[in-house]
């Protein structure tokens, strides 16, 4: 560190440009020590001393002669920003230097080359290159490959490497050692930034929490037969996600007790395993799928479709005879369907559910005999008052016994699959390499330009202003500004730990017209420090000093009592003051002087009120605040920054790209999953499940939004507010517009599928009463104000959070919160009375009946028109209703995101 001059930062974080740390300057002085620390023989650095001052790359490149001295390296250095000292040794200079390429007076013999091509010649045909070669090919005669000098290159390379190494491997360290040195930067970073361990524990905590007790205490009868696979399925869905092994102890425990599966100790510990082996197969293909991309938009988007494959092929959502013939092998390449067919096994097997309702029963047939009678749910037996759980499973779901333990294995091996391939994708799929600043003049855009000739308007603008200046003497009616401002003594000290450091100390300087004061100094020496110092822009640390216009304070010590329009004849002015107490103005007295006596400054006056405090709070001093803070307008700064914000998503298309593949292409696959289901009791069952697997779009659109945002965000709070370009109201309020248009545009081709005319259509929508195409309507509008509620409610949950990973768990527990009260898994008759206000208060409550309710109402089953959406809670009655009420969450979403905002965010 001391080589390269940045022995003061060893307790400094570094930083970056936007978390406060090092300077620029040493933190290119940090990345340059790390890469030298590899002694690497044979280095080539290219934009090391970009962004360094000559003195400091002088240094650098003493350093690299230094090490090539003592070390035998060889480097090849690509110079910027270098001092004539760095260049003087070199022979290339007159190569590279157009000053140096001068022709002595009286040289009479060959043309000096000019061009690059001539060079090249020139030294192809020189002496310099045929010696060159020959002493090339003498070095190579007598220092061939595979002698002993070789032999003894690589028993000096075998000593610096482990002894567990490959000599082959470029690597000095061991696969265990470079697995420890990673392993203990992991668990720095975890005890530096400890936030999103400790939010994935809670979270889960409670995600356990309210979905087990959806299912609390389920009865030990045919009853909880459905119920018991709605658990079993959810704890399968909330092991897909990649959780510590805490988590899922904390998540077995409670979802397993609370909802009194199977209490026995081997089926317990059964499903234990198979939650373990579905978290390990999970993290593997979610980690599989980071490293085959390159970066988080790129991931994302399939990794949600990959999410929609698992919810939906499962088992749960589509039984195994209802899946499509070309759809239906997705089941064998998804993980949890082999877990979530374990799991139910382990659950019904061996177990008999004793019958709660026979067919037929009730008034007529009280004649009936037992053996005449029979349970409604398959797999019962007419007579027995029992239904065997084997035989439920193997007639509802086609599960056999003789998976169990079979499945365990597909799934392992999927875990080492899935192990080998994430390897090899890290190993072989580099990530977005930063490339070279590249000046691209287009030479299609300079033929535009010149055929613009003297047509364009900046460029006539720009002559006319010059004729004018020209014409009227140079003179502008630019007002000359004359006034000099400098500062003496600055001093600026913030206090790190228990050490107060001084960053500016006793800082001295001035600003005149005409004049060009220049900040100069060495790499971390505070020179934006002392301009944000200047400017008023620093919020931590203390400032001491004087900062003086033309000799006087900046902010004077007098007291306003008014400033604004004075009006004609004073009138203005004299109302300001009589509407806040003061003695109406005489007709025949000077308005001036009134004034004067009005706030006692008059000799002789008095006054009772105090006129300073009267003017900061009126609503003129509001105003002048408003047009102070700002240059320009509330409603110019929401143009101008929702215009900044769609521009720099239109030139980014990953993001917009992966926005729309997400839609569109998860609403394409539900929809060819559920494509001509007959209209069964079980059909329609499936079609609401649909609803529900197209819900799980909401949360991937939440989380593709959060980095977006906090991107943004933190731009915003570093560079733009401390400069008051504008406020935090136009920035908050544009991205969310913004925002809301992308998802609108997104959105636009998903209500096609589920329409009338194209196909596919839900066959429950075709009731021949003619009201397909207004009810597709009203379908639009829904998914409309579903995927603005997303775009809202990301908002809402990042407002007041600093990172999205924490703003991602916190989405992942209230979504599943939403999930499980919206009254798909279970009805408000059936929830325990401590939840009920979370169905009446969840937004997927009132979609859940607004979609299906529009799409399956008058469908023709074996029961009766509407039978299916009241046995769910669902009327069609109730549709615009809902939406409306949709509405009322994507406004309350508003709110409160810049109330978050605002109390979490924004310097009181």
């Amino acid at each position: 560190m001391a080589m390269f001059g940045i022995s003061h930062t060893k307790n400094t974080r570094v930083g970056d440009d936007f978390v406060r740390g090092v300077s620029g300057g040493e933190r290119k002085r940090v990345t340059i020590f790390e890469a030298a620390l590899s002694y690497s023989p044979l280095q080539r650095w290219d934009n090391s001393t970009r962004g360094l001052d000559s003195a400091t790359a002088l240094e650098f490149f003493r350093t690299l002669r230094t090490q090539a001295d003592i070390l035998g390296t060889t480097a090849c250095v690509a110079i910027y920003q270098a001092s004539q000292d760095a260049y003087d040794p070199t022979f290339l200079t007159s190569m590279t230097s157009h000053q140096e390429r001068i022709v002595r007076p009286d040289w009479k013999g060959k043309p000096p080359p000019r061009s690059p091509d001539e060079f090249a010649e020139a030294w192809k045909e020189s002496q310099h290159r045929a010696a060159l070669d020959s002493e090339i090919d003498d070095y190579v005669d007598r220092h061939p490959f595979n002698n002993e000098d070789y032999d003894r290159f690589l028993a000096s390379r075998r000593f610096d490497q482990a002894k567990s190494q490959c000599p082959q491997s470029p690597f000095t360290l061991s696969y265990a050692e470079q697995v420890r040195l990673t392993l203990w930067r992991s668990w720095v970073l975890l005890r530096n930034d400890p936030s999103m361990t400790l939010t994935m524990p809670v979270t889960n905590l409670f995600q356990a929490l309210g979905i087990s007790s959806v299912f609390y205490n389920l009865p030990q009868d045919s009853t909880s037969i459905s119920h018991r696979a709605i658990a079993e399925a959810l704890s399968a869905m909330i092991s897909d996600l990649p959780y510590k092994f805490v988590n899922s102890v904390i998540t077995t425990l409670i979802m397993y007790f609370m909802a009194n599966l199977r209490r026995e100790p081997g089926p317990f510990f059964f499903f234990y395993l198979i939650v373990i082996i579905m978290t390990l197969v999970m993290s593997m293909m979610f980690r599989l799928l980071g490293s085959l991309t390159k970066t988080i938009a790129q991931a994302l988007a399939p990794a949600s479709v990959v999410i929609l494959i698992i919810a939906l092929y499962t088992g749960f959502a589509i039984k195994v005879q209802y899946m499509q013939n070309w759809l239906g092998w997705l089941r064998w390449a998804n993980p949890a369907f082999y877990g979530f067919e374990s799991m139910l096994l382990n659950e019904f097997v061996g177990r008999r559910f004793r019958c709660a309702n026979f067919v037929p029963a009730g008034p007529g047939y009280e004649s009936v005999r037992p053996d005449e009678q029979v349970y409604e749910i398959v797999g019962s037996v007419p007579g027995e008052g029992f239904v065997d759980g084997a035989a439920y499973l193997a007639t509802s779901y086609g599960y056999l016994n003789s998976h169990k333990w079979r499945n365990v294995g597909i799934l392992i091996a999927f875990a080492i699959f899935f192990l080998a391939c994430h390897l090899a994708a890290a190993e072989y799929v580099a990530s977005d390499r930063s490339k070279g600043e590249v000046l691209v003049f287009s030479r299609k855009a300079m033929g535009k330009r010149r055929k613009q000739g003297t047509s364009d308007i900046e460029t006539t603008a720009v002559r006319q202003q010059e004729e004018a200046l020209e014409s009227s003497g140079g003179v502008s009616n630019v007002e000359e500004m004359t006034s000099i401002f400098h500062w003496q003594n600055i001093c600026y000290n913030v206090k790190i730990k228990d050490e107060t450091r001084g960053i500016l100390d006793s800082v001295d300087g001035w600003v005149a017209p005409k004049s060009l004061t220049a900040l100069m100094g060495v790499l971390g020496a505070g020179k934006p420090t002392l301009l944000d110092v200047l400017a008023s822009r620093m919020t931590m640390g203390v400032i001491t000093g004087d900062m003086l216009v033309d000799g006087k304070p900046r902010d004077e010590g007098g007291k306003t009592v008014y400033f604004g329009p004075i009006g004609k004849n004073l009138q203005c002015l004299t109302d300001y003051f009589v509407r806040n107490g003061g003695p109406p103005c005489p007709p025949d007295s000077n308005p001036a002087e009134h004034m004067l006596h009005v706030i006692g400054a008059a000799p002789g006056a008095h006054t009772e009120i105090d006129w300073p405090a009267v003017w900061r709070r009126s609503s003129e001093y509001q105003g002048v605040q408003d047009e102070l803070q700002f240059a320009a307008p509330f409603g110019l700064q929401c143009r101008e920054v929702a215009r900044r914000v769609l521009q720099q998503y239109w030139r980014s298309p990953t993001y917009i790209y992966s926005k729309a593949f997400l839609s569109c292409g998860a609403a394409l696959f539900i929809v060819l999953s559920f494509l001509n289901i007959e209209n069964t009791q079980g059909g329609l069952q499936n079609q609401m499940f649909g609803v529900f697997i197209f819900l799980a779009i909401f949360s991937q659109l939440v989380d593709q939004i959060l980095p977006v945002f906090v991107s943004q965000r933190t731009m915003y709070e570093a560079r733009e507010r401390p400069s008051k370009s504008y406020s935090w109201v136009a920035f908050f309020g544009a991205n969310m517009l913004v925002e809301a248009v992308w998802n609108s545009v997104s959105m636009a081709f998903i209500p096609p599928l589920f329409s009338h005319d194209p196909r596919p259509l839900p066959p429950s929508m075709i009731d021949r009463t003619g009201t397909e195409h207004s009810r597709a309507t009203t379908i639009c509008f829904f998914v409309w104000a579903c995927f603005i509620f997303a775009s809202t409610f990301a908002h809402f949950v990042i407002a007041g959070l600093d990172s999205h990973d924490v703003a991602s768990a916190v989405v992942g527990l209230l979504t599943v919160m939403m999930f499980g009260f919206c009254g798909i898994f279970a009805g408000p008759d059936a929830l325990p009375r401590f939840w009920i206000f979370m169905y009446r208060v969840n937004p997927f409550t009132y979609f859940v009946e607004g979609f299906p309710g529009t799409a399956l109402a008058n469908a023709r089953a074996s029961c009766a028109p509407d039978d299916f959406l009241a046995s769910v809670n669902v009327d069609f009655a109730n549709r615009w209703r809902n939406f409306g009420i949709m509405w009322a969450f994507v406004v309350f979403n508003v709110a409160a995101a810049f109330l978050l905002y605002w109390l979490a965010r924004v310097p009181k």
